[in-house]
């Protein structure tokens, strides 16, 4: 029902009771752009006939956004990274995760409400991610990279749809909605900011954002704080209750993968060590990061967190089975690990606990499966050399 009221203010004086009787009233614009700082806790409102979002800034660069979609009536909570690139994608419990845009194509995580989790590589997406350098001098230039931003949420989902696993509901399945055209409106025409709701309201004569005929709908004041609840919620879920999985799925999108591809992160500044049995016997580590079989450890991280990750570039990974471990090497204790093993078009997370000096068998996987094998020693069964 929240695009009703879009149409409310773009056919003010059609749906909107309360309009200012003027011999020549404005004609409300197919794009409007308001800045709500002083009476929301979001910072822009852009809106058009359908689709809409409120903005959130984190000085010259988009911080965070709620995008309405009137095709799915939903909202999406959009979160950028700390240079103004688009990151994730929050709807109805599923976190879409963004890495590694390059001309059409982008690879995306997704985290499922139970908590599975799906990569995909080189998704082609009928959006240009080229034009990708963030330049914003100016308000309206931070609007207009986020518009950018935003107008690529229903191409991903689109491309996103025909390659899961699962059936994705409430999707936009089509390309160029309504936002993708203000998109391409704010990017080419220049356009004044309203200061606040009132000002946008009384500019073009509507007095009342309230349908007298049914009372119940909201105005946007209640509309941008419902929002911005929302997004509270969305940014709780993504740094606590969710925050294992999107740790290791981000560490497996910005890093090496092929064939296999073995992921570690944990939860704290211990300095936690991931080991791979190749089906040769060698082990790849921190000390011995690549393989003669072709395993390369790409990242090895000591100052807590992660990701560490080993993979073999695709068709070099050779048959047989290969043996997961995770060591605790020193640091704080213990440690909440998340291991994303995948392998020959295979996936599995495993969480736990890991103490000082423990050591824990993960798994062991083949091309016919990965296999849980979780046994936690005291020892380990090769020199463990200091660092």
């Amino acid at each position: 029902m929240k695009n009703i009221i879009l149409l409310f203010i773009l056919f003010a004086c059609t749906f909107i009771s309360g309009c200012a009787e003027q011999e020549n009233p404005k004609i409300v614009p197919d794009i409007n752009v308001v800045n709500v700082s002083e009476e929301t806790d979001w910072d822009y409102w852009v809106g058009g006939s359908d689709d809409y979002f409120f903005l959130k800034t984190d000085g010259p660069l988009p911080r965070f956004a709620s995008f309405f979609s009137s095709e799915t009536n939903k909202d999406y909570a959009v979160f950028f990274t700390e240079d103004g690139y688009l990151d994730k994608i929050v709807v109805d419990d599923y976190i879409f995760i963004l890495r590694n845009p390059d001309g059409n194509l982008i690879d995306i995580g997704i985290i499922y409400p139970n908590d599975e989790v799906e990569i995909i590589r080189n998704v082609q997406t009928e959006y240009d991610w080229s034009d990708s350098a963030v330049r914003t001098k100016a308000q309206s230039d931070n609007i207009r990279w986020a518009a950018r931003a935003i107008g690529a949420i229903p191409c991903v989902m689109l491309a996103v749809s025909g390659l899961t696993v699962v059936t994705l509901p409430s999707m936009i399945y089509t390309c160029g909605t309504y936002i993708a055209s203000l998109t391409a409106n704010i990017l080419v025409h220049e356009f004044d900011i309203h200061n606040g709701f009132t000002e946008f309201m009384s500019f073009y004569g509507i007095t009342s954002l309230i349908n007298n005929t049914n009372p119940g709908v909201a105005t946007l004041f209640s509309v941008a704080s419902r929002a911005f609840h929302t997004i509270a919620d969305e940014i709780e879920t993504i740094e606590n209750d969710r925050a294992d999985d999107i740790r290791v799925v981000e560490g497996a999108l910005e890093y090496g993968y092929g064939d296999v591809q073995v992921t570690l992160t944990w939860n704290n500044t211990a300095d936690v060590d991931l080991y791979v049995y190749d089906p040769f016997g060698e082990t790849i580590y921190w000390y011995n990061k690549v393989s003669e079989s072709g395993g390369k450890l790409d990242v090895d991280d000591r100052n807590g967190y992660g990701p560490e990750n080993i993979f073999w570039p695709s068709l070099q990974a050779p048959a047989g089975t290969y043996e997961v471990y995770v060591h605790h090497y020193s640091g704080a204790t213990p440690s909440n690990y998340t291991v994303l093993v995948n392998a020959f078009g295979r996936r599995k997370t495993y969480s736990g606990s890991i103490s000082y000096k423990e050591t824990v068998h993960i798994a062991d996987f083949d091309s016919q499966g990965i296999y849980s094998t979780r046994v936690v020693d005291k020892w380990f069964d090769m020199i463990l050399l200091e660092k």
